[in-house]
C-alpha cells in the first residue's frame, strides 16, 4: 500500500510540472517555447492578441503582422508578399493615427 501511495505521489509530481501555471513562469515558458518550435498551426482561435509597438518597418518577412508606431504615426502593418517576381515588396498598412 504504501508503495502505491509513493508511486502515486511520483505521477501526480510528474504531472503538475507538465501544468502551466499562471501568471507564467520560466519553466511553463521553457514548456510552451518546446512545443511550439516543432509545431505549425493551420487554425486558431483567441479572443485577444495585443501587439508590442515597433518604430521601424520590417518588410523582409511574408507573413508578418505588426503595429508600428513611432508616436507620430500608427499602423497597423500586414506584410502579403516578400519579393515577388513582378513587384517589389509589398506591405499592406492600416492607417491608425486620429485625424
Amino acid at each position: 500500500m504504501k508503495l502505491q501511495i509513493s508511486d502515486l505521489l511520483k505521477w501526480k509530481e510528474e504531472r503538475e510540472k507538465q501544468q502551466l501555471t499562471l501568471p507564467i513562469d520560466y519553466q511553463s515558458m521553457k514548456a510552451l517555447d518546446n512545443a511550439f518550435r516543432e509545431f505549425k498551426f493551420t487554425e486558431i482561435s483567441v479572443t485577444s492578441i495585443y501587439l508590442q509597438p515597433v518604430t521601424n518597418i520590417v518588410r523582409n518577412r511574408k507573413g508578418l503582422i505588426a503595429y508600428y508606431d513611432d508616436l507620430g504615426t500608427q499602423n497597423f502593418i500586414c506584410t502579403t508578399t516578400v519579393n515577388p517576381p513582378d513587384a517589389s515588396d509589398f506591405t499592406g498598412r492600416m492607417n491608425l493615427t486620429a485625424v
